[in-house]
């Protein structure tokens, strides 16, 4: 009886962590939107608040969970793995609202397409550690993980391609430090995205693996 309450209660926070997963990759998406019109959008902040109650109503799911169940080891494991990934799930919220303000001070004649890809390996890793956690699968939250090296080389390759800018067009510089500190942001995302991977990892093996953290 025990095991199958816990079971069914572990149901509803996997179910609230798809709804968390399915808003961040909503805020990335709106904020790439606004890299690519060069405008800013208040949708990322709605996004964010989301996260924010969405965060609230897991935190209650598991303490919940912990003060009415027995859990075991591995049970422990999964409830502290869920609340790390909301923790991160929370923190690409904010980012994904920097991110968005910060894009209408990019000059229009930065190329946006690898910033662009960089959002999208991030969003694909959040959803391939949030999918990994609902099914258990640690080959999916090594996949993630795998992900964020992507990312970090077309970070790298986006400062060299700013400091050519500059070098080229002087008058660019501080357009090209919005730019920089905006491909940051998305590579901070990316590292939140690993960590989430790295606690499913954590839950299902009792090990933390990874680059992040």
């Amino acid at each position: 009886m025990l095991r199958a309450k816990f079971a069914e209660r572990m149901s509803g926070i996997h179910k609230a962590l798809v709804e968390g997963g399915q808003i961040i990759e909503s805020a990335i998406q709106s904020a790439s939107q606004s890299i690519a019109k060069g405008k800013g959008s208040k949708k990322a902040v709605k996004y964010e608040h989301k996260t924010d109650e969405l965060q609230d109503e897991i935190e209650t799911l598991c303490f919940n969970l912990l003060s009415t169940q027995q859990p075991v080891a591995g049970d422990l494991r999964l409830i502290s793995a869920a609340l790390k990934i909301i923790s991160d799930m929370e923190r690409i919220g904010d980012l994904c609202r920097d991110l968005s303000l910060l894009s209408p001070e990019f000059s229009e004649t930065m190329d946006t397409a690898k910033l662009l890809l960089m959002c999208e390996a991030a969003s694909e890793m959040i959803r391939q550690g949030i999918n990994a956690f609902v099914t258990a699968d640690a080959t999916l939250a090594f996949q993630a993980i795998e992900g964020d090296s992507y990312v970090d080389s077309l970070f790298v390759e986006t400062k060299a391609d700013l400091v050519k800018s500059v070098e080229n067009h002087p008058n660019l510089a501080v357009s090209a430090m919005d730019f920089l500190l905006a491909a940051k942001i998305v590579e901070r995302i990316a590292d939140h995205a690993c960590g989430i991977a790295q606690w499913v990892i954590y839950a299902l093996t009792g090990e933390r693996k990874g680059a992040y953290g």
